[in-house]
């Protein structure tokens, strides 16, 4: 078992097209949001089988393997929606990073090569 120690996470809302409402033009500022500690877990499960031929400088091996992680959502921030006439008020909004699962799963194919 995996356990997440917390970090922060930077949203790049300013990225995105500025937008219109309520009669102005608006684009949004960036945001940070944290994740605490223990707010998500994670496995990792994987075998190794390995063959190395008699005479041969290399071995390979076959490794399946499969991880999983989840994670909670963040905290919630203020985000502010900045107008770009510089005349509307500025709007107030709320963002956080939403609770999301990773799944990942494949096979690795190594190669090791041998000293004799």
């Amino acid at each position: 078992m995996i356990y997440f120690l917390g970090r922060v996470v930077k949203s790049h809302l300013s990225d995105v097209p500025p937008f219109m409402y309520a009669g102005g033009t608006y684009i949004y500022e960036d945001v940070k949001n944290s994740r605490d500690a223990f707010d998500g877990r994670g496995t990792q499960v994987s075998l190794s089988f390995t063959h190395h031929a008699k005479g041969r400088p290399f071995a390979f091996a076959i490794e399946p393997f499969l991880r999983d992680w989840r994670a909670s959502h963040s905290d919630e921030k203020t985000v502010m929606l900045i107008p770009v006439d510089g005349i509307s008020s500025p709007l107030y909004s709320t963002a956080l990073e939403p609770k999301n699962t990773t799944r990942l799963f494949g096979v690795k194919v190594p190669l090791h090569f041998v000293r004799f």
